[in-house]
């Protein structure tokens, strides 16, 4: 939480949220939000409508039983993979945990003239 009610502890505004969620999209609401937008008249909304009523409700759903925000990043977590994921392969493959960065390469003649040619303009800036 960001912030403190005067009445409700943290816990009960995160259960306040999720059931809101629950009831907010029962699959009765659903289906009455579904029917209003069907005796709307079509124009090139009314799909898009449809879909976010859908997708919305979809997604909320479930996030609310995970008990995880519905724009929190999905519904689903997914793992990431790490470097030290694949230590072993490399140190099997390769012998080396790590490998080196590459030096820099020397500017060609033609680039070293350019930079000392180039004039930069530099602007003050008034505070």
């Amino acid at each position: 939480m960001t912030w403190r009610h005067p009445n409700l502890s943290a816990t009960n505004l995160t259960d306040l949220l999720f059931r809101c969620y629950r009831e907010f999209y029962t699959a009765s609401d659903v289906a009455g939000k579904f029917a209003r937008f069907a005796v709307n008249r079509l124009d090139f909304r009314h799909g898009a409508a449809l879909f976010a009523i859908a997708g919305y409700s979809a997604q909320s759903r479930p996030a609310s039983r995970l008990r995880t925000h519905p724009m929190a990043g999905g519904t689903w977590r997914l793992r990431r993979d790490r470097a030290q994921d694949y230590a072993a392969l490399r140190r099997r493959l390769f012998g080396l945990d790590l490998a080196p960065l590459p030096g820099s390469l020397a500017l060609t003649p033609e680039d070293a003239d350019l930079n000392r040619r180039a004039k930069l303009v530099v602007e003050s800036v008034r505070v």
